[in-house]
């Protein structure tokens, strides 16, 4: 295997893994049984995409875990301009971790697999072959991902759940602030309300200044009135002189 390939594959590896610290990418060397516990089955959606190097007589292998039940995808397309007819062209095997083979394409320029179910839990195994090509190499593009139609639809109505609780929270935090301002609004007409009291009992003890006072006046003059009338009999007119 040429040095780019295994950059291509170590690249595509490190971009897989920066989702997360199991590993959801492609293997060049098949791995052990227990290494399948690095992986994460519960991803919904896993997409892989890589470019290969295929050089004259080549045939690579690439190794991919894939969860029971799982839909999977594979495309892919030969890149090198096309010179000849065994330029332009690969042939592609995708086997099953029991070793059945689920997809197969001989000397294709492109072609895609339509969606598979997994029926086992394990690594794929994914070969090119370059058997045609005599003197020149020749570079592949490859998509392979699967889709968790379990899982997805668990993360979705966990999304629906939580958007039903956003939402009802948001009806609370509405309701309540309806209610703010409903008791803001009656706090104001009270306050209002008791001002406009305020008020009235200030000019009412204005009023009630002013009478007492026009009510002492008034009694002060009735008294002397009275008092003025109860003398003026005892009193001798100053012109009368007394008879001789």
């Amino acid at each position: 295997m040429s040095f780019a390939t295994r950059w291509a594959i170590i690249t595509a590896m490190v971009l897989a893994k920066a989702d997360g610290e199991r590993r959801i990418g492609v293997e060049t060397i098949r791995p052990s049984e227990t290494e399948g516990l690095l992986y994460d089955p519960d991803q919904p959606v896993v997409k892989t995409e890589f470019s290969v190097i295929l050089l004259s007589r080549d045939t690579d292998c690439y190794y991919h875990y894939v969860p029971k039940y799982a839909s999977m995808q594979f495309q892919f397309r030969v890149t090198t301009p096309p010179g000849t007819m065994a330029r332009s062209v690969v042939s592609i095997d995708i086997n099953s971790p029991s070793g059945d083979r689920i997809y197969n394409a001989h000397f294709k320029m492109t072609d895609e697999m339509e969606d598979t179910v997994a029926r086992e839990s394990g690594y794929y195994e994914i070969c090119l072959y370059n058997s045609l090509e005599r003197f020149g190499d020749k570079k592949v593009r490859v998509l392979f991902s699967y889709t968790n139609r379990g899982k997805l639809d668990e993360k979705m109505k966990a999304v629906n759940e939580t958007d039903a609780l956003t939402d009802e929270i948001q009806g609370r935090v509405i309701n309540m602030t309806v209610k703010t301002m409903i008791m803001h609004r009656t706090l104001f007409f009270l306050k209002i309300s008791e001002g406009g009291h305020y008020e009235f009992m200030l000019s009412m003890s204005q009023y009630v200044k002013t009478a007492s006072i026009v009510t002492c006046v008034a009694i002060c003059l009735v008294m002397y009135l009275q008092v003025v009338s109860l003398k003026r009999p005892f009193q001798s007119p100053a012109n009368v002189k007394p008879k001789v």
